[in-house]
């Protein structure tokens, strides 16, 4: 029962702060949305900070941690890198609001990336696609490598933080746009190693 109450906990604040960031949430109200008493809150989370903590904890994790898992996997390079794309994409159309979040609240404190494990940063991953692109023969280095990462995830996020101006037309259909966006992505970004 205590996990069960500690995870739901955790989903509360973590669906009242997707949509109004940590600042934008207090205490009771997490309590409110779980359904419990502040008490118990308190009992698992000292204050807001531990709570938003582990929220952001698990969204980053579950975000970026993937890729380093899909670099290390045995297959060719143009199908790791087409397996990143549809993590990012699938993973945004599950849940649009996680990149925002965490783009909002880095930028609100930018010590908050120092707080993830090495394994899930953005260096490490930059590491591992320069590992990948020099053993399939590309002259590379760590930075270019972050250069195309950085690209895969803003090619991938940007659409839908412009969501609403690509719906507001009526010749763009989001669901077919969305849809052909992740093969697009793949053919520019896997066609740029060729």
């Amino acid at each position: 029962m205590k996990k069960d109450s500690r995870e739901i906990l955790i989903n509360s604040a973590r669906e009242l702060m997707m949509k109004k960031g940590k600042d934008g949430v207090r205490m009771q109200e997490i309590a409110d949305h779980a359904g419990v008493n502040k008490g118990l809150l308190h009992y698992y989370f000292r204050s807001k900070e531990k709570i938003f903590t582990e929220v952001f904890r698990k969204e980053f994790e579950k975000f970026y941690a993937p890729v380093n898992q899909i670099l290390l996997n045995e297959m060719h390079l143009n199908d790791k890198l087409a397996i990143i794309i549809e993590h990012y994409h699938d993973s945004l159309v599950k849940d649009p609001y996680t990149p925002i979040f965490i783009i909002s609240e880095i930028s609100k404190n930018p010590k908050l990336v120092n707080q993830m494990s090495e394994e899930h940063s953005f260096l490490s991953t930059a590491h591992l696609l320069d590992m990948q692109f020099k053993s399939n023969g590309f002259i590379t280095s760590p930075v270019y490598a972050l250069q195309v990462l950085l690209n895969i995830i803003g090619m991938s996020v940007f659409p839908f933080m412009v969501r609403p101006l690509i719906e507001e037309k009526d010749e763009y259909n989001w669901d077919n746009f969305i849809t052909e966006r992740k093969e697009f992505l793949k053919t520019v970004v896997i066609g740029s190693f060729k």
